[in-house]
């Protein structure tokens, strides 16, 4: 997958986004210039991205025992106005449902986590995990309203998970 190119920006997403840094305070905003990192190893692997105003981090553990697998997903924030960010917000949960994942959610932050599946299907969410974090690069600033949510969540179960939820 190419890693998109930001979506097409309409004037009240670039100037919301503009108006929510400006409220952000001066310790938050030195976060997001701490540095992306990923750890991996043969059973275990920790990706933790730093992208604009967002955080987002992939843990997972995928061994032989299925009572050790796991994979936990974390995701906070945003550069847009807050509608647009819980408009991502709510369109990565349900690809996250859909994969089967236990998410709680409050306002932009999700927690999540994928317990006790076999080693293939832990290692094809991972794969749809890393499409998910290109696919939603951005994608608050173009949320303006719920039906262009869902037309991006049904692109995305189409190209990317439509064998899974079917």
């Amino acid at each position: 997958m190419k890693w998109p190119e930001p979506p097409p920006v309409d004037a009240k997403g670039f100037l919301g986004m503009i108006a929510h840094t400006a409220t952000i305070p001066e310790e938050e905003l030195q976060e997001t210039g701490k540095k992306s990192f990923c750890v991996v190893t043969k059973n275990y692997m920790n990706f933790s991205l730093r992208l604009g105003y967002h955080f987002s981090m992939i843990e997972a553990y995928v061994g032989e025992n299925i009572n050790d697998n796991y994979v936990k997903f974390f995701f906070k924030g945003g550069g847009a106005a807050l509608d647009r960010r819980l408009r991502r917000v709510n369109l990565i949960t349900k690809i996250l449902k859909d994969l089967r994942f236990r998410v709680k959610v409050k306002e932009d932050l999700i927690d999540a986590v994928l317990f006790k599946y076999d080693s293939p299907t832990i290692e094809k969410t991972l794969e749809i995990l890393g499409k998910l974090t290109a696919f939603t690069k951005q994608l608050d600033m173009v949320l303006f309203n719920d039906a262009i949510t869902q037309m991006y969540l049904d692109e995305f179960r189409t190209k990317y998970i439509k064998e899974l939820i079917d």
